[in-house]
Order: C-alpha cells, then structure tokens, then sequence
C-alpha cells in the first residue's frame, strides 16, 4: 500500500507554487513596465494639433449660448374679436409700408359702429330735451318770482293804509298786524322762489355736464370703433419682412391676439442666456464677443439683462457693433462670450483641448521630433487664445490637443 503523504508536506507544496507564480506575475510586470521605459511610443503628428506661442492681447470670458433676432420685429394684434378674412402676404414675403397683410372680417364692427352712433343720436335728443326742460322751469319760477314781487308791493301798501287808518281811528291793530303777517309772508315765500331759482341754475349746470359726459364717452366709443374698423386690414407699419403670419382663413381671433410679425432684416440684435452663478458678471454695458462660426466674430455690449432667473439662467440681450454683418439670420444660433478682464502683451496660445483650468498644469512642448512635458502656469483665457504666466516663451511650439493615453510619459517621439 501507498504510504499517505502527510498534511505538512501538502502545505509546503501549495506555498512553493504561490510563490513561483506571484514571481513570474511580478516579473512579467516589472518586464512591461520596463518595456514600456525603454520602448517609448512614437505618435504621429496628424492625430494632433500644434500651436506656435506669440505675445498679444487676452480677454478673459465667460461662455454664454444666444440667437440671432431681427433688431426691429414688430407683432401685429387684432383690434377686436373677429374673423380672417383674406391672407394677402406670407411668411417670408417683403413688404412695404402701409401694405396689407391681412384682411379681418368688419360685419361685426360696422353693425356696433352703426348701434354706436345711434345710441349718440339718442344721447344729443336727451340733451336737447332736457336743456329744454330745464330752461322751461327756470322762467315758470321767475315769473313767479315776479307775480310775488308784485304781491307784495301791494301788501306793503296795505299795511301802509292799516296803519294811517289806525292812526285816525278807521281800523284796528288787529287788522294792522293781519297785514304785517300777510307782509312776511310773501316775503318769505318771495326768498323761497329765489332759492329754487339758485337750486335749479346750478342744477341745470350739473346736469348738462353729465350729459356732456355721457356724448363725449359716447364720442370717443365711436371713435375706437371707426379705428378698429379702419385697422381691419392689418398693415405694414414699416419696409420689411413678414416673418410670420396666421393664415388659418375664417379662424376667430380674440381682440389684442397676435396675427402677424413684421421684422426688419437688415439689422440684428443677440438675445443672450447665461446661467444664473454667472449672474454678477452681467453688467449693462459689459463688453461682449459674438462668434458667429470658426472664423468670423463681432463685438458688442450688453444692452439690457432681464431681472427674472428662469430654469437656472438669466436673459439678456446684445447689440452688435456692427449689426448689419452679411453672416447674421433670423434664428442663428451663435457662441456668445462676456468679457470680464483684459491683458494686454502677454504669452499666449490658441486654445486646445489640452488646457485646463486657470493655473498649474503639463503640457507637451515640440522639440525637434519629439514632444517635451513641461509645468506650465497658465492665467485669463477665451475661445481663442490662452495666456501662459510661465512656462512658456514666445515662439515654442505647443501641444494643444488633450493626449490622455499619453499624459504617464514624460516625452515622446514624433512622426
């Protein structure tokens, strides 16, 4: 029989093996990294791009998203409720001033125009009637006041007569104090007259200014109807471009909806958004930078920046500097970038891939045909350019693409 190997030995086999393959594991390891040292990749140049450093200006700025908006686009409403009639422009088509776009249905307007100036016709016949009346009342109450005038000269002389006759012992005191009575009477009755004739002029004065009121309100509704009839045919109130029109042919418009837009294409504007942690760097005035593609920029200042966040951005709008540029179309998206700082004859290279953040950083410098890490410090950037604080000198040749299957190397060669 087989004598059984005992379990020390079976141990010491098993750590005999581990550590022969943890060797070749480790020496397999150690043999790439070595290769790799030794062996140094060869890169070519085409899968990367290069800029040569200079010295210039740099703006620093912040990154911002706008779209290209006529400078003068006006929004044509609907003066009352009413229908579409007739299109005669379309999206698109010029236009002149003082040309009809759209033609609204007047059935509704004409029929209220006509009600309108019927109701003032009532109104100028209430005016009259009650200017009439009024007149009618003042002279029944003056002649009244009249008839008592007389009345009471003729009390007055009875009273005189009562009063000679009791002298003379021919009447009473009783009778001289009857006429006394009758006297104040009248006389009472005379101030009442006058106070009614007082009530019933400034009354009448009252009155014709309601009345007035009442004829002008009247007045200036009629007028609002007879311009709303005249803006039934929605014009141009400039040369320009129909940019959009509502076409739908016997749709009900809402008084005050939009039905047309008229824009001047010949100048531009940017509408701007930023978002919301960049906020203090909008300054009305502010310098700003319009990259309308690869090649072409236009400068301008912010004209105006909304108060209201919205969705995590803020809005504001651009005027160019030179806002009649061949490249600008209504929609056009375009890169917009707020210019925070200026530097003036400074290192700089176009900016790539391969830079990050403001600050300490590698990057590959060219030598020959071989590319050179190098520390460098880098400051204020843009789309364009970035200013190299140190590291750098004017006239080195620079990686600026991001190479990061290359970043563990110190340099590299160059095909």
């Amino acid at each position: 029989m087989d004598r059984e190997i005992s379990q020390q030995i079976i141990r010491s086999e098993k750590r005999k093996k581990i550590l022969i393959i943890s060797s070749v594991v480790l020496a397999l390891l150690l043999g790439i990294y070595g290769f790799r040292t030794i062996l140094k990749p060869s890169v070519k140049r085409d899968i990367f791009k290069t800029a040569v450093a200079g010295t210039g200006p740099v703006e620093a700025t912040i990154a911002a998203t706008g779209v290209v908006i006529p400078e003068y686009e006006l929004e044509l409403t609907t003066p009352t409720q009413t229908k579409i009639d007739t299109v005669l422009f379309n999206a698109g088509d010029s236009i002149h001033a003082g040309q009809s776009i759209v033609k609204l249905n007047k059935e509704f307007m004409l029929m209220t125009y006509d009600n309108l100036k019927d109701e003032q016709g009532v109104n100028q016949n209430k005016v009259t009637k009650t200017k009439w009346t009024l007149e009618k009342n003042l002279q029944d109450l003056k002649t009244q006041y009249k008839i008592k005038q007389l009345n009471i000269e003729s009390l007055e002389s009875s009273l005189k007569s009562e009063r000679q006759l009791k002298d003379i012992g021919g009447s009473t005191q009783e009778n001289v104090s009857r006429a006394e009575l009758n006297l104040k009477t009248a006389q009472l009755e005379l101030q009442k007259l006058q106070n009614e004739i007082d009530n019933l002029k400034r009354s009448m004065v009252t009155d014709m200014k309601d009345l007035d009121y009442e004829i002008n309100i009247q007045s200036k509704k009629i007028n609002d109807m007879q311009r709303k009839i005249e803006q039934a045919e929605i014009k141009s109130p400039r040369n320009g471009v129909v940019t959009w029109v509502n076409d739908k042919i016997g749709a009900v418009i809402a008084e005050g909806e939009a039905i047309a837009r008229v824009a001047d294409l010949s100048t531009f504007r940017i509408d701007a958004s930023i978002a919301d942690t960049y906020a203090d760097k909008l300054v009305t005035s502010g310098e700003v930078i319009v990259r309308i593609n690869d090649t072409e920029k236009i400068k301008g200042k912010i004209a105006n920046i909304k108060p209201k966040v919205e969705n995590g951005v803020v809005n504001f709008t651009v005027t160019l500097n030179e806002k009649r540029n061949r490249l600008l179309r209504p929609s056009l998206k375009v890169d917009v970038f707020l210019v925070v700082a200026y530097k003036d004859n400074v290192v700089r290279v176009k900016n790539g891939s391969a830079f990050n953040e403001k600050g300490e950083q590698d990057i590959f410098v060219v030598r020959d045909n071989k590319a050179v890490k190098r520390k460098i410090v880098t400051g204020a950037s843009n789309a364009d350019y970035v200013e190299v604080v140190e590291g750098i000198r004017p006239g080195e040749e620079v990686i600026i693409s991001d190479l990061p299957e290359y970043n563990h190397l110190k340099d590299f060669s160059i095909k």
